[in-house]
C-alpha cells in the first residue's frame, strides 16, 4: 500500500509552509487527554509556484468547530470597481436588532415639512432610508470590530491550545457564533 507521502513525491507535490499553527484539529478535551494534530495541508507542484509566485497559506482561527480551517491566498491587482448607485434595501438581520425599530421611530416621528401627503410620505420613507443606512453602516463596522477583536483572542489562544485554556476557547467560540449567526441571516 502506497502512503500518501509517497504519493505526493511521485506527483511532485510538496507541502506549503502555513503561517501560524499548523496544526489544524483538536480534540477540545479539557484534560490530560487533550491532543492537537496536523490534518490539512496545501500541496502544490514546482509549475504551479512559478505561475503563482505571490501567494501563501494561513491556518485560521477555529470559530466553531475543532477543526481549523486553512486560506490559500493569492496577491493580485484588483480593478477599479465600477461607480454605481448601490439600492435601498431593508435588511432581514435588521429584524433582530433591537435598536432597529427605534431609529424608523424616531425618524418618522420628527415628521416632514410638506403639505402634500405623498411628498410628507415620500420625504420620510427617504430619511428613514439614510438613517437606517448610517445606523447599519455603524452596526456592521462595531459588529465587525468585535468579531476581529474575538478571532484575535481566539488566535492568540488557538496558537499555545492546551487543556487549560480549552473553556476559554469555547466560550469566545460561542461568541463568535452568535456574531457569524447574525451576519449569515444577511445571506438567506
Amino acid at each position: 500500500m502506497t502512503s500518501f507521502r509517497e504519493v505526493l513525491e511521485v506527483c511532485h507535490l510538496y507541502d506549503l509552509s502555513c503561517k501560524g499553527d499548523k496544526f489544524t484539529w483538536s480534540n477540545k478535551h479539557g484534560d490530560g487527554t487533550y491532543t492537537k494534530e496536523r490534518l490539512d495541508k496545501a500541496v502544490a507542484n514546482p509549475l504551479w509556484t512559478t505561475m503563482f509566485k505571490n501567494c501563501g497559506v494561513e491556518g485560521l482561527v477555529a470559530r466553531s468547530s475543532n477543526h481549523r480551517p486553512i486560506l490559500m491566498w493569492f496577491s493580485e491587482k484588483k480593478e477599479k470597481a465600477r461607480n454605481c448607485v448601490k439600492l435601498f434595501r431593508y435588511e432581514a438581520k435588521w429584524e433582530f436588532e433591537e435598536d432597529c425599530g427605534r431609529v424608523v421611530q424616531e425618524t418618522w416621528n420628527f415628521g416632514g415639512n410638506h403639505v402634500d401627503l405623498i411628498y410628507k410620505v415620500k420625504g420620510l420613507l427617504e430619511s428613514c432610508e439614510k438613517a437606517l443606512g448610517r445606523w447599519s453602516r455603524q452596526k456592521d463596522k462595531n459588529r465587525g470590530k468585535e468579531t476581529k477583536d474575538l478571532s484575535n483572542q481566539m488566535k492568540k489562544l488557538q496558537e499555545n491550545e492546551d487543556e487549560h485554556v480549552i473553556n476559554e476557547v469555547k466560550q469566545l467560540q460561542s461568541k463568535l457564533g452568535v456574531l457569524m449567526e447574525q451576519e449569515d441571516i444577511n445571506w438567506k
